[in-house]
């Protein structure tokens, strides 16, 4: 792999065989140094939190067809170009602690997308086309602070857990499901989630159960994978036990707070 810091201003921007680039600084004339070598590049990871260059996006997704990862860190645009999806290869896609607000729609044309990481970003809706990413493992997509995240809480008590529920249904690749609400006294209206995918291994709900239909919706006994199951203010009226004994291969169950 190769680090850039345009502090040096001699230094050789990309070596023929490099595959993997991290950027820390960059200078004005970074343009000039993208080359037909970058067609090399799998692995491309920003920290600038301040990119002098509005097209480097632009010129790196033209170059850079095989790559396989991308770390936008601190992005400070509010959107990202549509030629995004010309990056078949691309398995992770990293827009953490970005200005972004928007998706383009080709992004569902990353058919080999596994991680979408939009941690802290200012996206507040996904493009239709994510539900085609039959690959996408890990979606984060958390906002820890600001005003847009004392809404967000609020419209989705009422509002958004059907969509939610209907979408988790179609996850099948789905492996690790973590849902939270926003305090001890919020409902988790999961009743339309009636069963889960056999690939779920862990569980985690934090928030109150409005009944414990969930908890016994494995699609047939034995056949499937959820090994940890963790309940957290879930204020249970009923003794959870005999839900499940379908799960066979559960081997860590924790309760917390969980009982009236």
């Amino acid at each position: 792999g190769h680090s850039y810091n345009s502090k040096n201003k001699h230094e050789e921007f990309l070596e023929k065989d490099e595959r993997r680039m991290v950027i820390h600084k960059l200078d004005k004339d970074v343009n000039q140094a993208i080359s037909s070598e970058w067609s090399r590049l799998r692995s491309f990871v920003t920290l600038e939190r301040n990119m002098s260059s509005p097209n480097l996006l632009t010129l790196v997704a033209g170059k850079c067809r095989y790559m396989s990862v991308l770390e936008l860190i601190g992005l400070p645009k509010d959107n990202i170009p549509n030629v995004i999806g010309d990056l078949f290869n691309l398995k992770h896609l990293s827009l953490r602690d970005s200005m972004v607000k928007f998706l383009p729609n080709s992004i569902e044309k990353l058919s080999n997308l596994m991680t979408l990481d939009l941690c802290k970003s200012e996206i507040q809706e996904l493009p239709g086309g994510i539900v085609k990413l039959k690959k996408l493992r890990h979606l984060f997509a958390e906002k820890l602070n600001g005003k847009f995240w004392r809404d967000f809480q609020w419209s989705t008590v009422g509002r958004y857990f059907e969509d939610l529920c209907e979408s988790l249904c179609q996850m099948e690749y789905l492996s690790l499901l973590n849902i939270a609400a926003s305090d001890e006294e919020e409902v988790l209206q999961l009743n339309g989630l009636k069963w889960l995918h056999p690939n779920v291994k862990k569980l985690r709900l934090i928030g109150r159960l409005a009944q414990t239909g969930l908890l016994s919706c494995a699609p047939e006994a034995g056949s499937h994978s959820l090994c940890s199951l963790c309940l957290f203010w879930s204020q249970l009226a009923e003794d959870p036990l005999p839900s499940l004994s379908r799960w066979s291969n559960l081997t860590d169950f924790r309760l917390t707070r969980a009982y009236l």
